[in-house]
This record gives C-alpha cells, sequence and structure tokens, in this order.
C-alpha cells in the first residue's frame, strides 16, 4: 500500500473557509504567495526547517491508516508545542534486526494539562490530527518569523533548539543501539 500524503492544498483551502484561521492563511499567502496546487515539501518552513530531520531508524507506526510518516515525524520533531521520547521497542532488544525499532512516544500540553500517547497507539483521525495541528504551527510560526519585531530571531533561535535536541536524542538511541548489540555479541560468546 502506497503512503497517503497528507493533502496540504486541500487543508490550506479549509483554513482560508475557517473564520477562525482565514487570517492566518491569508496572511501566509501574502507573504509566500499562493498556495493552490502546493505540497508541504513546497514550503519554506519544510525546506529549511523540517528537512533536517533524518530518521536514522525505523519507527513503530499504527497497523491502522497509512500516511507519509517521514513528514509527520518531521512535523512532530519540529514542533515547538509538543515534547517525544524515543526508545528501543522491546521486540527490538530481544531479536535486534539490521534496522533498529524505535517507539515514539508524543507529550503535547494544553490548557495545563499534559497528554501523552506512543505514535504506534494512535487511531487513524488522531493521527490526521496531528498532521493537521503541526502544519498550522508551522504556518504560524512561518508568518511570526517574516513579521518585524524580532520574529526571525524568537523562531530560528527555536529551530536551533528543536534540531540540536533531535541529535542529542538521535546520538543517544544510537549509542544504545551499539551497546545492545555489543552486549548481545557478548552473550552469544560464552
Amino acid at each position: 500500500m502506497e503512503n497517503q500524503v497528507f493533502d496540504y492544498d486541500a487543508f490550506f483551502k479549509q483554513m482560508k473557509k475557517d473564520p477562525k484561521k482565514r487570517e492566518a492563511a491569508l496572511k501566509y499567502e501574502l507573504l509566500f504567495g499562493n498556495q493552490n496546487g502546493l505540497t508541504v515539501q513546497d514550503q519554506p518552513f519544510y525546506k529549511d526547517y523540517l528537512s533536517l530531520f533524518l530518521m536514522p531508524f525505523q519507527v513503530a507506526i499504527p497497523d491502522e491508516g497509512d500516511h507519509d510518516w517521514g513528514l509527520l515525524l518531521s512535523l512532530i520533531f519540529g514542533s515547538f508545542y509538543s515534547e517525544y521520547t524515543m526508545t528501543l521497542e522491546e521486540e527490538w532488544k530481544l531479536n535486534p534486526v539490521v534496522v533498529p525499532m524505535v517507539e515514539l512516544a508524543i507529550m503535547v500540553h494544553f490548557e495545563g494539562e499534559g497528554v501523552t500517547r506512543k505514535l504506534d497507539e494512535l487511531f487513524d483521525d488522531q493521527i490526521i490530527h496531528l498532521f493537521e495541528i503541526y502544519v498550522d504551527e508551522q504556518i504560524n510560526s512561518a508568518i511570526i518569523r517574516q513579521e518585524e519585531g524580532g520574529g526571525q530571531e524568537c523562531i530560528d533561535s527555536q529551530r536551533e533548539r528543536r534540531v540540536s535536541l533531535y541529535k542529542k536524542k538521535s546520538l543517544l538511541v544510537l549509542r544504545e543501539v551499539k551497546s545492545h548489540i555489543a552486549l548481545m555479541e557478548l552473550i552469544s560468546t560464552l
């Protein structure tokens, strides 16, 4: 089954119809041009930022639905409003394969409440909603970045922090993989 691509064009058209999001959509078009027929990958926020989040291992994903998981992961890692953890899947530890399998837990804070969910436990409609939330966030961040008054410095600083955090977390998982493989090799020689 082929990955279902997030329909940015339809999402943006819906933003323009939504009274709460219309102003942001129009401002985004004023700053970045007509969005008709474009994809997330055509956007400056993707090219300059989200494309930096390359996943060096497999991530456990839900059995339900088939989405552009690479894009969703980039959106999660690049979000300023949620946190995440990456841990080696216990099954992989018992039977390591060439490419490690990682479980991704997403923590979202809303109105003082925190919710944590593993990516592979989410339902299809929850995943689609995550795409919408995270793309909306990137659109609004791009607008703030272009506005006068230090928006660019603030957004660029946050972006650098998120990329650095992602690299650190990925490196920790890769170190754990190496340690686990070394341990398994040592055990096999006993």
